[in-house]
């Protein structure tokens, strides 16, 4: 067990790992065979996957709903991968050693990945060899925030890892299938950036989470349909107030955007040509330099790996950096006219391309 950063008792859990799925596998059958489970299933197409989330005794909310709306189907089709989400008393199903109001904890080997935290309300695990990830929401309070662009977001890591894709903390938009991925810590202004080139007609990934092919070098697959905006950053592009869902005070006053009105500029994959840098300041006019790229790209796999809770996990560091090494890096300085800024992108991709 891993405790913000705090080796404890993890041969005690090592050894023990059976009885967590065990508990899982047992309450999931159980709900299921309950009368009073009212099941509701929803068919996700994930970079060409299909996946079925399973709520047995709870739903999703409506503002996940809408950020997993571009990848959500109406016409099931068999799963590779199932996700069972539930409600119950969290603390029936980890062992009595970690009970004690740890903030976080996770355990991993190559089969199996366990993770949980009581102040958060939630404990899950996934079995690789059995394609299945489980959820358990504790009844008194929320998994996560209900204004969130990207729900589920450790579990989804999760799955992406066993299906050879990362779940990468950047955004992307292109032209004709030719992209860049936009990189930045958070507040650094890749999301104001990739809404901006939406809104001037170019195609869209993602603008703060997306799926990177590890096979298929450099190739991004959209996962998230929402925008998550800062209040300035909405001042700035004003057109997408009035798709806003809400505002959420406790994460710096974030008003979610929903993106379904822009499906047609959704593109279902995209070819990366670069990686681009937003650089914030009070520039009268944005400009693009190709700059050396090892310390801003170990920024950008150091970004998703704290974002995943992969941080300690040089295996995950070491392939991402791989998988993304060799790309060309930009720096884009930043104006203040947001729509300067996305023909500045535009003008790089027709260069590269």
């Amino acid at each position: 067990m891993v405790d913000d950063g705090n080796i404890r008792g993890s041969e005690k859990v090592k050894n023990k790992t059976g009885p967590f799925f065990e508990r899982f596998a047992g309450r999931v059958e159980e709900l299921r065979q309950s009368r009073e489970t009212a099941l509701r299933t929803y068919h996700l197409e994930v970079a060409g996957h299909a996946l079925q989330y399973c709520f047995l005794n709870t739903d999703m909310d409506e503002n996940h709903a809408a950020s997993l709306g571009y990848v959500l189907r109406n016409t099931p089709a068999e799963p590779e991968d199932i996700f069972y989400i539930w409600r119950d008393r969290i603390g029936d199903y980890v062992p009595d050693s970690i009970r004690d109001g740890n903030k976080r904890w996770i355990y991993r080997d190559d089969e199996s990945i366990i993770t949980g935290s009581f102040e958060s309300g939630y404990v899950g695990a996934r079995r690789h060899d059995e394609n299945i990830t489980y959820l358990c929401m504790s009844k008194d309070s929320a998994y996560g925030s209900v204004f969130t662009s990207h729900p589920f977001v450790n579990e989804m890591n999760w799955w992406a890892r066993a299906r050879r894709l990362f779940l990468v903390h950047s955004a992307s938009v292109g032209i004709d299938g030719k992209g860049v991925l936009i990189s930045s810590f958070g507040g650094g202004g890749k999301t104001t950036l990739a809404l901006a080139c939406l809104l001037h007609d170019m195609d869209y990934v993602a603008d703060d989470y997306l799926l990177l092919d590890q096979d298929r070098r450099h190739t991004v697959y959209p996962i998230y349909a929402t925008g998550y905006v800062l209040p300035d950053s909405l001042e700035l592009l004003p057109q997408l107030k009035k798709y806003a869902l809400g505002r959420n005070r406790e994460k710096k006053d974030k008003t979610l955007i929903d993106l379904s009105a822009f499906f047609p500029r959704f593109a279902p994959s995209m070819n990366i040509m670069a990686i681009v840098f937003p650089a914030v300041g009070s520039h009268s006019k944005p400009s693009v330099e190709r700059i050396r790229s090892i310390q801003p790209v170990m920024q950008m796999v150091y970004s998703t790996a704290r974002q995943n809770r992969e941080e300690k996990n040089t295996g995950f560091i070491r392939e991402l950096f791989e998988c993304i090494r060799g790309l060309p890096a930009y720096r884009i300085n930043l104006s203040r006219n947001v729509f300067e800024n996305a023909e500045s992108i535009q003008i790089l991709l027709n260069e590269l391309t």
